[in-house]
This record gives structure tokens, C-alpha cells and sequence, in this order.
């Protein structure tokens, strides 16, 4: 199965994924994926919710992440659940192109 439909059955089960990002080699994050969406440049990326793991820059944690589906290394689904984050907003003009799942 590849990482768009691993992250559509997550989203469809409120499912967070433990998943290994380029910009941070091998370190794993915990994230809770809330809208899988298609950019202005036609990529597929993910809007999720960080909880735990590595960050690129150091950002803070829990906080909000897009990440472009073509840069996850590893993915895998976690047996638990999560609810939707705080600031979520599926108006937003950055899913104008096109939201192909979310919660």
C-alpha cells in the first residue's frame, strides 16, 4: 500500500502514524493526520497535527505540519485514536486545489 492510501485509511479512522520525514532522516514523528490535500503545483501533502518526534527547525510540539507526501521515508499506523486538533479549518485557501480526505 503506498503513503497516500495508508494516510487516507488513517484520516477515514482518526488513526495517528508514526512516520520518518526527509528533513529528518531515520528520526521518527507521531503525527495525527487531519487533511490530505493537492497544492497550487499539483503535490499531495498533509496537513497533520505533530505530538511527538524529531522537527527540521526545532518547532515546538504538539503544533500544526504540512508535509509533502513524496518526502515521507516510513510510514506506519498506530493502534489508538485522536480527536481533531484546535485550528483546524478546512476553508483555508491553501485547499483550494483540491481536499482529498480529511476528518
Amino acid at each position: 500500500m503506498d503513503v497516500e492510501q495508508i494516510l487516507r485509511e488513517a484520516i477515514a479512522a482518526r488513526a495517528p502514524v508514526a512516520l520518518c520525514y526527509e528533513s529528518t532522516g531515520s528520526a521518527p514523528r507521531t503525527v495525527h493526520p487531519h487533511v490530505l490535500f493537492r497544492t497550487s503545483t499539483g503535490k499531495i501533502c498533509i496537513d497533520c497535527y505533530q505530538v511527538d518526534g524529531a522537527t527540521s527547525s526545532g518547532e515546538r510540539i504538539p503544533d500544526w505540519r504540512q508535509m509533502n507526501l513524496a518526502k515521507i521515508t516510513e510510514i506506519e499506523v498506530l493502534d489508538d485514536s485522536f480527536e481533531t486538533a484546535a485550528g483546524l479549518n478546512l476553508g483555508s485557501p491553501k485547499y483550494a486545489n483540491g481536499l482529498l480526505a480529511h476528518v
